[in-house]
């Protein structure tokens, strides 16, 4: 039997299983992505003078805030429509600053900028938000202190860019999420993140939820005052909405789970995802682990590809914190001396499932170290022998969302 998956944008890793599975089944995002020509006239009728004559005040500046290189959004083609309406209306270029939500992410480099905004750098104010620097204090919400970058605060027009797609806190990432983290202080990113994993069981695709509330307030009170966000597959966009934040993000979550969404009437022995697109480093990685999670049984194992080039990525202390005891982890998330707290956070919830199932990462990365802790390693090989006389389901890239129906709290 040959099983084909995506190991990153250019390469598949191809597995000749020796013995086959006793049953397999393939998943992967459905829907036709939108061609470059097509794209542009949904983007045309989407975003238009008449939405920006109504959402924003003309005679002010405007921040457009855009995801980062963890995202396959068509950024630079939403910013041309939204320059081409911007210059109609009498705008100049330094009545725009273009701001990357880069999150805690690290910065862009210079070829990934080029990739993700084209010629805008050259033409318009850009900056990354840095989580640790230049944020200020604008409110709270449930005990949480809200740090927002300073450049945002100075405009009370601002545009998000971003896309749908299911994620493990919040549910679904888009909305205002471009805000919250994307251009909040680490404090504020920190421990919503951690109110979330403590103190509520979110899964991927589950619209309501603490977190998610606590977003839309942050998207509140940063002024967002336009939404673009698009239902990505992994071949490109699927989709494109434009206009008032909440209900754009209202209709590009109906719009993924028509795409992304997959019933299962039961879980599997094993998984295997491709963690394409997400393949950066561990950290973007991680996003599958928690796919593998909703579709395999106790005791199962979780087979994540993943091509890891960045290697441990932004949290390097995440690695270290995942071969800690769960228990341990608890006791030190709010010890000041602790380095990087975040990673603790999603130490926790692999951990979690690391109590019932065993994740195996596969990557050829030479700058990885293979790791082998309980329940959870890095190995540089397909381990075929895991899928003989198992039940398989294949998650062909980790935009799918897969919905087990039977016994499930789905």
């Amino acid at each position: 039997m040959l099983i084909e998956l995506r190991y990153n944008q250019k390469e598949l890793l191809t597995v000749r299983l020796k013995d086959d599975p006793a049953s397999v089944k393939e998943l992967e995002s459905s829907g036709s992505f939108i061609p470059q020509r097509q794209l542009d006239e949904e983007l045309r009728k989407n975003i238009t003078m008449e939405k920006l004559k109504m959402l924003l005040d003309l005679k002010k500046p405007v921040v457009v805030v855009v995801d980062d290189q963890t995202r396959k959004t068509p950024v630079k083609e939403a910013l041309c429509h939204l320059w081409f309406n911007f210059s109609k209306l009498g705008f100049s270029r330094n009545q725009v600053t273009i701001l990357v939500a880069n999150g805690t992410h690290r910065f862009m480099t210079d070829v990934e900028m080029k990739s993700k905004l084209g010629d805008f750098p050259q033409e318009f104010h850009v900056e990354q938000h840095n989580c640790y620097k230049q944020n200020s204090l604008v409110a709270s919400k449930d005990g949480i202190p809200i740090y927002l970058n300073n450049t945002l605060l100075k405009s009370s027009n601002v545009i998000g860019i971003g896309s749908v797609l299911a994620h493990k806190f919040s549910g679904w990432s888009g909305g205002s999420k471009i805000i919250s983290p994307g251009v909040c202080g680490y404090e504020t990113v920190f421990l919503s993140h951690k109110r979330s994993a403590l103190q509520e069981i979110v899964s991927p695709g589950q619209k309501q939820n603490w977190f998610r509330a606590f977003i839309d307030y942050v998207g509140r009170v940063a002024n967002l005052k336009l939404l673009i966000n698009f239902v990505m597959g992994a071949s490109g966009p699927l989709s494109v909405f434009a206009g008032e934040p909440q209900k754009v993000f209202d209709q590009a979550v109906r719009e993924a789970k028509r795409f992304l969404c997959h019933k299962l009437e039961n879980k599997y022995d094993v998984t295997v995802v491709s963690a394409y697109p997400s393949t950066k480093d561990l950290w973007q990685t991680g996003k599958s682990f928690y796919l593998g999670d909703l579709t395999t049984r106790d005791e199962g194992h979780i087979i994540v590809v993943s091509s890891l080039e960045d290697g441990l990525g932004d949290h390097p202390k995440f690695a270290e914190f995942l071969s800690y005891d769960l228990r341990d982890l608890e006791a030190i998330i709010d010890q000041d001396s602790v380095e990087d707290p975040l990673a603790i956070v999603a130490a926790i919830a692999v951990k979690r499932i690391t109590l019932k199932k065993r994740i195996t990462v596969v990557t050829k990365e030479n700058n990885i170290p293979c790791i082998n802790i309980k329940n959870f390693e890095i190995v540089p090989t397909f381990p075929e022998k895991i899928l003989k006389n198992r039940s398989v389901v294949i998650l062909k890239d980790s935009y799918v969302l897969p919905v087990v129906e039977e016994g499930s709290k789905q």
